[in-house]
């Protein structure tokens, strides 16, 4: 199907769920630069893999390398007057920059938040401050400049529960508070549950097998239930739809960013 059928397809829908994966990540565009590897290096040896979504976003915006950050404005201009909803398994913390919160959950972190290391119990994800950023910022500008006397990951203040450090929130932190996207996901469940009797298309984005349960085997599970509903796949290595899901949907074996492109 050509690519501008497609495009029909989503403007006819009443309602459009957008699955974006890990191939939304910032370290997807920044992987190959030995600058990144050596400051994953770094971070992975100081126990702060909890910085690698922020560093590898710094790295793609330091080596001009954006091309998800304009698929993504691109997507979220599409959507912008539709009843549309998102889930992502990425980290990147960009796509919460452009598509805002409102219509949008991050099962895996959000960018925006920081949690306590310990996951103590008592205190919830907050909002980072902007001394916390311009820490992080001063830190990765260091660690991109190989600065020898860099030792420690940068402060984020303690927890004013139990007093352990502050932390980013995301997956990579040593225990994960999932409180912090809660809010979001019973938002996102009541959304799903008004797509009964409506044209809805999902658009499963560069979705991998390390989270199936959080879009790829749930998006089959509303196909294959939703009398209206049309599951379109891109994926440039895992494409494939279940037998049963064939009338239902189609996989494109494709790039997700560069479909995206083509497609706005």
């Amino acid at each position: 199907m050509e690519q501008n059928a497609w495009r029909e397809r989503l403007d006819q829908a009443d309602m459009v769920l957008v699955g974006l994966g890990e191939e939304f990540d910032a370290s997807c565009e920044a992987a190959e630069s030995e600058d990144f590897q050596r400051g994953k290096l770094f971070l992975k040896e100081h126990d702060a893999l909890w910085l690698l979504p922020g560093w590898s976003g710094y790295c793609a915006w330091k080596l001009g390398k954006e091309k998800t950050e304009t698929a993504v404005k691109k997507l979220f201009e599409l959507f912008r007057g539709k009843n549309h909803f998102a889930v992502s398994v990425s980290t990147n913390g960009r796509i919460q920059d452009i598509w805002g919160e409102e219509r949008l959950v991050t099962p895996c972190g959000n960018a925006r938040l920081k949690q306590c290391s310990a996951c103590c119990g008592e205190q919830e994800p907050i909002p980072l401050t902007g001394e916390d950023h311009n820490a992080a910022r001063e830190f990765f500008d260091r660690l991109w400049e190989e600065d020898p006397s860099l030792t420690n990951p940068p402060g984020f203040g303690t927890c004013p529960c139990c007093g352990e450090p502050m932390i980013c929130h995301n997956i990579y932190a040593p225990r994960y508070d999932e409180r912090g996207y809660l809010k979001q996901w019973n938002l996102y469940t009541k959304w799903l549950q008004g797509t009964l009797q409506k044209r809805l298309v999902m658009l499963e984005l560069g979705v991998s097998m390390g989270y199936p349960s959080v879009i790829r085997h749930p998006l089959e599970r509303v196909a294959a239930c939703h009398e209206k509903a049309y599951l379109i796949r891109v994926n440039e290595k895992l494409p494939d739809l279940p037998e049963e899901l064939k009338a239902k949907g189609t996989g494109i074996s494709a790039n997700a960013i560069d479909w995206i492109c083509k497609l706005c």
